[in-house]
């Protein structure tokens, strides 16, 4: 299975009311999930999920288009998804206590956001055995999962781009590795061959 976690594009910063809480894309936003549905369509796929929050769903269409089926899992939403939305630039101090490990200002634990993300992908790749699988979701999720796969405590190993996309893949006699990180065009351009990742343990290099 080569699993494609996609950050969304950027999110709009100036919503208010429901929006606050589930923003749902900017213009810029919308541009980068357009130019990421090239590297997607290029190396191909068999099913789309998305995180449930808005900023997912929108990124999943955007990308590939209205027509293409999208299965929302709630479960491949960010951390802060009971929260109202703070954009990192307008959260500095905050922001500080998810690099430190602390979810607590988000009302859970890093074990619980650990826990919810990988059964959930989990449950996906049992479903999804040799296929090739986009899920949009969320920096945080894609962090939390690399994490697991590397056997590392931190919740950020490196900062994802908007739009990016990081490949993993699994094999049912060597488990998960994973192939590529932040890949953004034109840095991989659609069709060109995906090199394995060497992967040390000491994931912090990504920072």
């Amino acid at each position: 299975m080569i699993l494609s976690m996609v950050r969304h594009g950027e999110p709009a910063r100036a919503a208010s009311g429901e929006l606050q809480n589930d923003p749902p894309l900017s213009p810029l936003g919308v541009a980068q999930m357009q130019e990421t549905g090239g590297l997607l369509r290029a190396d191909g796929y068999d099913a789309v999920f998305a995180s449930n929050l808005r900023r997912a769903t929108e990124s999943a269409r955007c990308a590939l288009g209205p027509d293409v089926p999208v299965s929302e899992v709630a479960d491949l939403a960010e951390f802060d998804r009971d929260s109202d939305y703070l954009h990192y630039e307008d959260g500095a101090d905050v922001w500080q206590r998810y690099r430190e490990g602390d979810l607590s200002p988000w009302g859970t634990t890093a074990e619980e956001f650990r826990q919810r993300v990988v059964t959930a992908l989990e449950a996906i790749r049992i479903e999804h055995v040799g296929e090739r699988v986009v899920a949009v979701c969320h920096g945080g999720v894609i962090n939390i999962f690399l994490a697991w796969i590397l056997g590392e405590s931190a919740l950020r190993l490196f900062a994802p781009d908007y739009g990016s996309v990081s490949r993993f893949e699994y094999r049912a006699d060597a488990g998960w590795s994973v192939r590529e990180l932040n890949a953004r065009p034109p840095t991989r351009a659609p069709g060109a061959p995906v090199r394995s990742v060497p992967v040390a343990r000491a994931g912090a290099s990504w920072n």
